[in-house]
């Protein structure tokens, strides 16, 4: 009876264990997949669901690899978002996540793609923003962040970079700054004064290539870099196979489109319209099909960025201590 009754206590517990959703390896709230919209619902927007005195739409995105590349992979969309939606679509590539996050603040535009930090960031300045729908890249809702080293690189922990020159991508990028910056934390390497250097490259291509370059030694890049393979600004390949990772983190949602002073019903149609946009189709696959690896969108909750904030508040009162703004623009340079 003993050994029955200790069975069903296992079985208990491996049952529960589960039900408990792992704390290590990815962030809360993860997103689960995509969802087709209704095949009936109407996406056309109407002229009283556009802001005063606009016939169309702004659209600014991220620019998180070369503006050429940026271009060639959302000019598609947008001509499809203006088809579907009835209006024209303008796409713009913002020349910084900085001057992006000032054309949100400023209403400059309706749409705009947001690094996910970029987002948390933005929200805390304009409440109003809403979350219409996130990326899918090469299958998956979610990337992870990476800090890589060249292949022949004696640094076998983060440990290793003490006293090393590390390139970040942008302050307002989550896997270009802010998670490899808690890594450094946890790892014991205090980013403002433990570092031999530290530079901000712009872009995750041109922060690898930095590496790549010998103008660094370590970067910190999304993990969609070694997806996309994106071409340089002298149009070579970037060869991700010289590069070695050395840390990976926990997953985090991939960039967000979201709106800027649009009615409710109209955020509900452009939703739709980048829904309705995925390789299962025909048409998506005409217009995604160019190298990027976005394979749909998915609607999200602004839930879903929490622990982007829980990191960023971390990150902004260490900074603090070694007395920088929360919203700084730089670390010291090298």
């Amino acid at each position: 009876m003993r050994s029955i009754i200790l069975c069903l206590l296992v079985l208990v517990a491996g049952v529960t264990g589960c039900e408990t959703r792992a704390t290590s390896g990815q962030l809360s709230g993860e997103p689960g997949g995509a969802t087709d919209p209704p095949a009936t619902a109407t996406t056309m927007l109407a002229s009283t669901e556009l802001p005063l005195h606009r016939v169309g739409l702004r659209y600014i995105v991220t620019p998180y690899v070369e503006r050429f590349e940026i271009e060639r992979y959302f000019r598609p969309i947008a001509t499809r978002l203006g088809a579907d939606l009835g209006v024209p679509v303008t796409i713009e590539v913002a020349p910084t996540y900085g001057e992006q996050l000032e054309r949100v603040a400023t209403r400059a535009v309706e749409l705009v793609t947001l690094s996910p930090l970029n987002y948390v960031i933005a929200r805390q300045r304009v409440p109003e923003l809403v979350p219409v729908a996130s990326e899918i890249i090469a299958g998956s809702p979610t990337y992870s962040s990476f800090i890589v080293v060249r292949a022949d690189d004696g640094a076998m922990r983060l440990a290793d970079l003490r006293g090393r020159r590390v390139v970040f991508v942008d302050e307002r990028s989550a896997s270009g700054f802010l998670f490899p910056y808690v890594s450094l934390l946890d790892a014991g390497i205090d980013p403002e004064r433990d570092l031999g250097g530290v530079s901000f490259a712009g872009t995750h291509a041109a922060a690898a290539m930095d590496v790549l370059l010998g103008r660094a030694d370590a970067a910190a890049v999304a993990s969609t870099l070694f997806v996309e393979e994106p071409n340089t600004s002298a149009g070579t390949a970037l060869d991700v196979g010289a590069l070695r990772i050395l840390y990976k983190s926990a997953t985090l949602p991939l960039d967000v489109t979201c709106a800027v002073g649009l009615s409710e019903s109209a955020v509900a149609k452009v939703r739709t319209a980048f829904l309705r946009i995925n390789t299962r189709t025909a048409a998506g696959r005409d217009v995604l099909g160019r190298g990027r690896r976005i394979t749909g969108f998915m609607a999200v909750d602004d839930r879903l960025y929490d622990d982007i904030r829980r990191a960023l508040a971390r990150v902004s009162a260490h900074r603090a201590r070694h007395g920088f703004q929360p919203t700084a623009v730089s670390l010291r340079s090298p």
